[in-house]
């Protein structure tokens, strides 16, 4: 389960970054991201503690 984060940059609060992703920019709270390069692929809403 590797995953790579190149360059400056920042991952929020709360965030999952699926297995064998590549980072290459800014990640906000609350995402899940995969692929290369990772992708938001989906968001968390604290309110109602859903994933849309």
């Amino acid at each position: 389960m590797r995953r790579k984060i190149l360059g400056n940059v920042k991952i929020g609060n709360n965030v999952i970054v699926g297995s064998n992703a590549v980072v290459v920019k800014d990640i906000p709270d609350n995402s899940m991201v995969a692929g290369i390069p990772a992708k938001i692929i989906k968001r968390y809403n604290p309110s109602t503690q859903e994933w849309y």
